[in-house]
């Protein structure tokens, strides 16, 4: 029923939902599903194509936690390591609340935060587009980040993490889910712990390996006009400014949360590598041991209850992924097990290892409205077996 999935897509266009849109779907480690529709580029009418490249934001998280799971899997550090003991800024923390008079009480942490509650989103440090204090703190140090790279005085990824170390946590730590810069500070734990940075180590460990040629924090200038535009959608289809989603843009930064570009077909050597158990083609990036441990739901039941979005309905949540638990709550026609992630422009993608599937969704548009989007997509996909 591969019309379906078409007719779907060719309405978002046709809606004006999006400027364009890309869709890779795989099972059984070969094209099932290929599709590019609309515009890379509006105001150019240049047409989205396989090969665009797009900024895929969080999407980068789960690249981010195979680096730190390669690591695991030398021996490098322990789950429940403290990550002050990588990153000094982390020290002596304490964590804020705020009174119904607005007064703010900081007390110090419980217990120092641990890199499973990085992986886990379970760390109390927030992005700074939130409410309250702690993400106004966070919100200022990053205006402050950017004034400096515009003196030349430029922090790197580590100095920005132990920075963002020093901000008080919104709980403490273990308390809740709550999305935030944690995976960020992964990417600082992987320079700190291996030595190369983040990009070379991506690049190194997992992008040559799998012949993933179009992905990275920042492409060449022979590929810059291959970038798909993001476009604000309620803002009668505004170009958006990267630069204004913070740090993914910064000179000396890679953002482990949110920095990388991608393309479809380079995306989906990842996930297949995920779904086949960590190695695709001869090359071993993971174990297939460490691979269930990713996508294995990594809450309790207290801490699920604090993840609230529309689109996490009857999932769990494992190291940087979302873990499919119960098909009926979620409204889906998927395997139970079925785990990804998706990023702010409502880029999306999924794993099945029971069906030997994978899905990749990549378009550009703020806001990303998954919760809108996502389920009719993936029911029309699904649909297709």
């Amino acid at each position: 029923m591969k019309e379906y999935l078409t007719s779907l897509l060719e309405s978002f266009v046709a809606k004006e939902d999006v400027a364009g849109v890309n869709v890779l779907v795989t099972k059984d480690l070969e094209p099932l599903y290929q599709k590019s529709l609309g515009f890379a580029d509006l105001e150019n009418r240049t047409p989205m194509a396989p090969d665009t490249i797009f900024r895929i934001f969080s999407m980068s998280k789960v690249i981010t936690s195979v680096c730190m799971l390669i690591l695991y899997e030398r021996g490098l550090y322990k789950m429940y390591d403290p990550v002050e003991a990588y990153l000094p800024g982390f020290k002596n923390q304490q964590v804020a609340s705020e009174g119904l008079d607005g007064r703010i009480t900081l007390t110090p942490a419980a217990r120092p935060v641990a890199i499973r509650d990085l992986f886990t989103m379970t760390s109390g440090i927030p992005y700074g587009n939130e409410i309250g204090y702690v993400a106004r703190r966070m919100q200022e140090l990053f205006e402050d980040v950017a004034a400096k790279e515009g003196t030349g005085q430029c922090y790197d990824t580590v100095s920005l993490a132990n920075a963002i170390g020093q901000v008080p946590l919104c709980f403490q730590p273990g308390a809740h889910w709550m999305y935030g810069l944690s995976t960020d500070i992964l990417g600082a734990l992987v320079e700190v712990i291996d030595g190369r940075t983040l990009g070379k180590f991506m690049r190194e460990e997992i992008f040559e390996p799998l012949g993933m040629r179009d992905t990275g924090f920042k492409m060449p200038a022979e590929k810059q006009g291959r970038i798909a535009k993001i476009y604000e959608v309620e803002q009668g289809y505004r170009v958006f400014d990267a630069k204004s989603s913070g740090m993914c843009e910064l000179e000396r930064i890679e953002s482990g949360g949110g920095g990388l570009m991608s393309t479809a077909a380079d995306y989906t050597r990842l996930c297949q590598m995920l779904m086949m158990g960590g190695t695709l083609d001869g090359q071993r990036i993971l174990g297939r041991k460490t691979v269930d441990l990713m996508r294995t739901n990594h809450l309790t039941d207290e801490q699920r209850r604090t993840s609230v979005w529309e689109s996490q309905r009857g999932y769990g949540y494992g190291l940087t992924v979302r873990v499919l638990q119960d098909r009926a709550a979620a409204g889906s026609n998927g395997s139970g097990g079925e785990f990804g992630w998706d990023g702010m422009p409502g880029t999306y993608m999924c794993i099945d290892p029971v069906e030997k599937l994978t899905a990749v969704y990549l378009v550009g548009r703020i806001p990303g409205a998954h919760a809108d989007f996502i389920p009719r997509f993936t029911a029309a996909m699904y649909a297709m077996l």
